[in-house]
Order: C-alpha cells, then structure tokens, then sequence
C-alpha cells in the first residue's frame, strides 16, 4: 500500500539508484496537495507539490549526482 501512495500520490514512480536517476510522474488527482521523502542508499528523494491556478507546481530533491526526469499525465506540472 506505502509503495502505491508513493508512486501514484506523491509521484515518485521509480527511484533506480544505479543510474542515478528519479522519475517522477504526476497525474491528475482531486488533492490540493501532498509531500513525501523516500531513503536511500545515498540520501532522500524528497517531493513536494500543489496545486495552483489548475497547474501542479512542485519542488523535488534528489542525493548528489541524481537526476531528475518527470512525466505529467493530464496535468500541467512545472517546478515552483
């Protein structure tokens, strides 16, 4: 159930700590917002969003040396 709250609520879909990289996906879901970390072996994966004049604004943190992609389903999503 935690792993379905952080992928499809909070939008961490899949953290692959060998290539060093976070995808996030945020889909359109009726929440005003939400915020979350996740461990690992190197750090949090951090996560934040809010919903603002019908976008999606959202922060995100990841350790050193991570990437970050990020996918919107049905939602205007951009960095706040």
């Amino acid at each position: 159930a935690a792993h379905v709250i952080y992928r499809d609520v909070l939008g961490i879909y899949e953290i692959d700590t060998l290539a060093k990289k976070v995808m996030l996906r945020f889909a359109d879901l009726p929440l005003e917002s939400c915020r979350g970390r996740i461990p690992t072996d190197d750090g949090y994966v951090y996560v934040e969003w809010r919903r603002e004049n019908g976008a999606l604004i959202y922060n995100a943190d990841a350790p050193i040396g991570y990437t970050l992609h990020v996918n919107a389903l049905g939602v205007e999503a951009r960095p706040g």
